[in-house]
């Protein structure tokens, strides 16, 4: 396959009947799964209450006779024992042994001076987060103190209500604005609610590898064009990408446009029950994640009938053979190319390795954020990951932020599948077109 390069541009393939364009570059934004979002969102009220450093683990002691292990365990992701000058600023309140100036700072602040500066006076006393309200009541706590007085001796126990969140933080930067907000947060570098951030990290850097996110989201780009330019669908396209044995190299598998109006511009399936003018939203299984998945059903069928003790698939013949696949294919179904940009990819013997197991392993790049029919079939066919342009949050089903669907469907642990998925913005602000607000099922 021919290949057009420019200066400053990324290479794009030239087809056939398809004019060769500008690669716009972009940025690539990990997905927050829909458990990382409720993380991120859910607060408890806790009581806290300040003890002497001294006695702070007899008082622990007193506590695990009332707050069951589970609930102690629940709170891991936040400091037990806090001292003053760490505290934050709405807790920490002048007469409560603070700092050496009587003012509590925000951990953030004093993380940078340790508590050994002969600035800074060494605390006596800790604050200790007891258990969430909801474990004792106010008064059986302030009754189990008095029983126990002489532990805050010479303070007197006063117990106090806090917010804390009920989740650890998913990174470093979360727990830093947790420790300010609420109180002195840890991260453990993990990620118990969706994919562990290395990982997350390890695969961006191969997706931006040689400027590949940046050219099949142009290509997605491309062919979508192709088809809404021709009347066949409403500008939405699909590139499938292999990555060969994990490595950096990559090739394209198939690219769809949209074409869920394909058979009514043409009026070339007379099976097709519909005509223009009577409310017709269109085929739905001429979206174009469902076309380019066809397509790789088309080509992997095909292949497994070559590959039958022969080495490599002669060119001639996987062309005749999917020719065959086309032409026999009934309405609705839509895989048959309906721009020469898609044939080009379709009828190439050597852009998919034989004996796959559906698109495992493959990665699809796309113009819109997939509705939830698309991203479901995304799911089921095992892809790996998900690149896409345009947010649609009227339709879309893989956003799970508040001012979407919220299904994040691309990683539930009540599914059977799970994949990475990024959203591709444009660097040049006047041409970012990052949401659709569009009411289009993509």
């Amino acid at each position: 396959m021919k290949d057009v390069t420019t200066p400053g541009q990324a290479r794009i393939p030239a087809q056939q009947g398809h004019d060769e364009k500008r690669i716009v570059r972009g940025t690539l934004t990990p997905l927050r799964t829909k458990a990382e979002v409720q993380a991120s969102t859910e607060t408890a009220s806790a009581y806290i209450v300040e003890v002497p450093n001294q006695s702070a683990s007899d008082l622990l002691n007193v506590l695990r006779g009332v707050v069951p292990a589970e609930v102690t365990s629940s709170l891991q992701h936040l400091r037990r024992f806090v001292k003053p000058e760490f505290l934050p600023r709405h807790i920490g309140v002048a007469g409560s042994n603070t700092s050496a100036d009587g003012e509590a700072r925000s951990l953030a602040e004093s993380s940078t001076e340790p508590l050994s500066s002969p600035r800074q006076a060494r605390s006596t006393t800790s604050h200790v987060l007891v258990c969430p309200t909801a474990t004792i009541s106010l008064s059986a706590l302030e009754r189990l103190f008095q029983d126990h007085v002489e532990l805050f001796k010479p303070l007197s126990p006063e117990v106090r209500e806090i917010v804390v969140p009920i989740f650890a933080p998913t990174s470093a930067e979360q727990a830093s604005s947790w420790s300010e907000k609420y109180w002195p947060t840890i991260y453990r570098n993990t990620n118990p609610y969706g994919p562990h951030p290395s990982l997350v990290k390890r695969a961006e850097l191969e997706l931006v590898a040689n400027g590949d996110a940046d050219r099949y989201v142009n290509l997605a780009r491309c062919v979508a064009d192709c088809g809404s330019d021709q009347g066949l669908g409403i500008g939405v396209g699909a590139v499938v990408v292999e990555r060969v044995n994990g490595s950096k190299k990559t090739r394209i598998v198939a690219v769809a446009g949209d074409a869920r109006f394909a058979d009514i511009a043409r009026h070339d399936s007379p099976e097709c029950p519909h005509t223009p003018g009577q409310g017709f939203s269109g085929n739905v299984m001429g979206h174009a994640v469902l076309r380019a998945i066809a397509m790789v059903a088309q080509k992997r069928r095909v292949l497994a009938q070559l590959s039958e003790g022969v080495a490599s698939p002669v060119e001639n013949e996987f062309r005749d053979l999917i020719s065959s696949e086309i032409t026999q294919e009934p309405w609705p179904f839509t895989a048959r190319p309906v721009s020469d940009l898609e044939e080009l990819y379709l009828k190439a013997a050597d852009n998919l390795t034989p004996n796959g197991y559906l698109c495992l392993d493959l990665e699809i790049y796309l113009t819109h954020e997939p509705c939830v029919m698309c991203a479901m079939a995304i799911l089921h066919s095992r892809f790996s990951r998900v690149v896409f342009g345009k947010r649609v949050p009227k339709t879309g089903a893989l956003y799970a932020e508040q001012d979407s669907l919220g299904h994040g469907l691309f990683w539930r642990d009540q599914l059977n599948w799970k994949f990475f998925v990024w959203q591709w913005r444009a660097l040049d602000a006047d041409i970012d077109e990052s949401t659709c607000n569009e009411d289009i099922q993509a």
